[in-house]
């Protein structure tokens, strides 16, 4: 049934595991290609339209707008916020390197 909307999608997730995306070999080309399936994979099942809760979703959404890349219209809203610990949070208790989301803790640290 076409001219579905999910309202909540991480499409970007949705493509690869939570052990292919901490992979240290996977690249964010990799990654990218496989969520670009998972939209094309979303189309397929009906869903016209998507936001994207979080995720770096933005070069698929242009691609899909440009034509060269089939999916749904993509509503992006960026890269997550979350709590140190929460479920955006993916560092491992030694990892110390930069990341793509924020953590913050509370209202003051988010503004």
């Amino acid at each position: 049934m076409p001219g579905l909307i999910d309202n909540h999608v991480h499409i970007f997730m949705s493509g690869s595991s939570q052990a292919d995306m901490m992979d240290p070999k996977a690249t964010f080309e990799t990654l990218e290609a496989k969520a670009a399936n998972e939209a094309r994979l979303m189309l397929l099942r009906g869903f016209t339209s998507a936001r994207d809760v979080g995720g770096p979703v933005f070069g698929i959404k242009k691609s899909i707008d440009q034509g060269n890349t089939i999916g749904p219209r993509i509503y992006p809203s960026g890269a997550m916020i979350s709590q140190t610990s929460g479920h955006g949070d993916f560092r491992m208790p030694d990892d110390e390197s930069e990341h793509r989301h924020r953590q913050v803790e509370g209202l003051d640290d988010a503004r």
